[in-house]
């Protein structure tokens, strides 16, 4: 049942957003290879081995693969009776193609765009909001921490090496999942692109900064770990008032967080 709840779950998130697709592949893939190499003799049908004992890779196949199709296709009955330009029968292709066609489509530059490398630096914010608001200036900022986007850059390469050297399967696997989730964007065919894009793969890098803490932690760097703690939070409650539209003292307050010119 657990495989099921993943498979239902995995279909909702594509439902949710297309990003997820290429990594909801992956679940299955890795069944498929765990399987292969614990050697049994009828590999589709044989329910012995790992990674999940008791299930046979053809009962995978359905619950990691059909399953999640089907559930991101329920997420699409309402279209069927919209009261205007309901989707067809045999028309869920067609629509999906066109959508694809339209992501491509954009190519008009835009004051806030940015490319991949910008977001792995940290490089390019995004200002939702930056005017006089109920009487104040006010400001909404898109901007990843800037502690913890840069640290987390080698706590990813410290990942990759954990979990190849040292056989870290947790550390392996998010070093996997961010290189899918991010390497998909210099290939992806979208010409305008913004930071918001990076917000799957930054939670995989987060995830790895998370891992490498604990290991620094573990191997008694307790103060190195606390102190990126405590300094993440220190950013995040200066950076508060930018991100929560909070009243500011006049229209040049922007200036005091964006330090760099990427991030005005």
């Amino acid at each position: 049942w657990r495989l099921a709840l993943a498979g239902i779950a995995l279909g909702l998130s594509m439902g949710s957003k297309w990003n997820v697709a290429i990594l909801a592949m992956l679940p299955g893939l890795a069944f498929f290879f765990a399987r292969l190499t614990a050697g049994r003799r009828r590999l589709v049908t044989s329910r012995r081995g790992i990674p999940v004992p008791g299930i046979s890779l053809w009962e995978a196949a359905l619950l990691l693969g059909a399953l999640p199709l089907f559930v991101y296709w329920l997420t699409y009955l309402p279209a069927y009776w919209a009261p205007e330009n309901p989707l067809q029968p045999g028309g869920f292709i067609a629509m999906h193609a066109e959508m694809l066609r339209l992501q491509g489509s954009v190519t008009k530059p835009h004051p806030y765009q940015s490319q991949w490398l910008d977001w792995l630096f940290n490089l390019r914010a995004i200002w939702y909001l930056y005017e006089p608001v109920d009487g104040a200036q006010r400001g909404v900022v898109l901007l990843g921490n800037p502690l913890t986007m840069l640290l987390g850059i080698p706590a990813m390469a410290w990942a990759a090496w954990a979990g190849i050297a040292m056989r870290r399967w947790d550390a392996l696997a998010v070093a996997l999942l961010f290189a899918v989730a991010f390497g998909m964007w210099p290939l992806a065919n979208k010409p305008i692109q913004f930071y918001y894009h990076y917000f799957l793969p930054s939670c995989f890098l987060l995830a790895a900064l998370a891992l490498a803490l604990d290991a620094l932690r573990e191997a008694g760097w307790k103060w190195a770990a606390t102190a990126a703690l405590a300094g993440s939070l220190g950013f995040f409650a200066f950076f508060y008032p930018i991100l929560s539209a909070w009243p500011l003292a006049g229209e040049m307050s922007f200036l005091d967080w964006a330090w760099l010119e990427g991030w005005r």
